[in-house]
């Protein structure tokens, strides 16, 4: 389950921000209909990949905690929202990506070795209290760390990180999404006026 939870989560992240940042502009056709826009196309894409790997990493879950010993969620109200906070963030890097990519075209080669980079350093695989000390006070401003670790928290009993702060994961969030909602709507406006 640790695994499955960390992995997924970040896959789910890492797929939309992916496809939303680079397909976004094959879909321009689609988007040129009249009461469909590229945020609707963006949205859409997100709640379909939200939706399949949520699908996924529960059916994993519950097979995992049919055939062995797992107990199970602790609070699954509390790993639902900290799993749409990772949905959330993806949608809102997504479409970061999409306008940073109308501005400067260079900038989704970054995007691959961001996400090499992060997955070892965001609480995918390992938990932040397994560094040293002096490298967690590193590691603890990577806000999707707060967010991995958190939805860890929530799921495992025996679990409870001392580094992730609630208020860090939501606030991410939401910020990436109104970032990101807005960057999509002058990235559209900019086309429109061209």
């Amino acid at each position: 389950p640790f695994l499955i939870l960390g992995i997924g989560g970040w896959h789910m992240m890492r797929a939309m921000t992916l496809k939303l940042g680079q397909e976004l502009a094959r879909d321009r056709n689609l988007a040129r209909l009249e009461p469909i826009d590229t945020l609707t196309v963006a949205a859409a894409k997100a709640l379909e990949l939200a939706f399949t790997y949520t699908a996924v990493v529960a059916v994993a879950l519950a097979w995992i905690g049919w055939t062995g010993t797992d107990p199970g969620p602790r609070n699954l109200l509390g790993v639902a929202f900290y799993w749409s906070l990772l949905a959330i963030s993806g949608f809102g890097l997504g479409l970061l990506l999409n306008a940073g990519r109308h501005y400067v075209p260079g900038v989704s080669l970054l995007t691959m070795p961001v996400f090499r980079l992060g997955f070892f350093f965001s609480g995918v695989v390992v938990v932040s209290e397994q560094f040293p000390e002096q490298f967690r006070d590193v590691l603890i401003w990577n806000p999707v760390l707060h967010i991995m670790q958190l939805l860890r928290s929530e799921y495992f009993v025996q679990y409870r990180s001392q580094d992730a702060i609630p208020a860090v994961a939501g606030f991410f969030a939401l910020t990436d999404l109104v970032l990101g909602c807005a960057a999509e709507l002058s990235r559209r406006r900019r086309v429109a006026a061209a």
